[in-house]
């Protein structure tokens, strides 16, 4: 299994402290917010992952990460040139995944605790795609799961009147299946290809689906006071 990390973001939220830094290499409790997600994979058993940036800051990437020497596995950076959302950075990396499982991650993420239950669920299930939530206070700041029973019915990004208080925070796993779906949706309102829309694709495709209710603690560092809070 691969991995790949999205890390394309601008952080205008979190100006000017991103003007000549990406949000993903701030540094949280003297190490970088990116390195927490490393770590975790690493933990898991993947060593060989790729990192999506935006162009901007591959120099800065290139200079931290250190095509992965630190940590005695492979990083490879990938460009995405236009912010066009997560699915089309996901897109973008099919490259480098090829027709490999993989794991994704949302660099700006925190998390405390294993990411090995969700790659065993995943396997052991046979699934095309597994999202990992969280139940949340404020699920219209997310992308939010509608489950019917035991089986995912829908999938929306940060939806006005919230279906539910299941927040997707951030890890997913999928087959190359994922790139058909993609290959399907359409920019959002907002002009980005939503990676809950491509889930929603699977799902209309009757693709296997699951979902794993994290146990863990789980932080979106996006904006200054979740820094703090942290």
């Amino acid at each position: 299994m691969k991995g790949l990390i999205l890390c394309a973001g601008k952080g205008s939220r979190l100006r000017p402290l991103t003007f000549s830094r990406p949000k993903h290499l701030l540094p949280l409790m003297n190490k970088p917010v990116l390195f927490y997600g490393i770590e975790r994979m690493i933990q898991a058993g993947i060593k060989d992952i790729a990192v999506v940036v935006a162009p901007l800051f591959r120099t800065v990437f290139d200079e931290v990460l250190q095509g992965g020497a630190p940590w005695n596995i492979r990083i490879t950076l990938i460009e995405q040139h236009e912010p066009k959302g997560l699915a089309d950075a996901v897109r973008i990396a099919q490259t480098f995944t090829q027709n490999d499982d993989f794991l994704l991650y949302l660099g700006d993420n925190i998390i405390d605790g294993s990411l090995l239950p969700l790659i065993e669920k995943f396997q052991s299930e046979n699934l095309d795609g597994l999202i990992s939530v969280s139940q949340v206070d404020s699920p219209e700041q997310f992308g939010v799961v509608e489950m019917n029973g035991n089986t995912i019915h829908r999938v929306v990004e940060k939806p006005k009147h919230p279906p539910s208080n299941l927040a997707i925070n951030g890890v997913y796993l999928f087959r190359h299946t994922i790139y058909d779906a993609i290959s399907k949706i359409h920019p959002s309102a907002r002009g980005e290809y939503e990676i809950t829309d491509a889930i929603q694709q699977l799902i209309d495709d009757e693709y296997e689906l699951g979902i794993y209710s994290s146990s863990y603690w789980w932080k979106d560092t996006g904006q200054p006071k979740d820094l703090i809070i942290c």
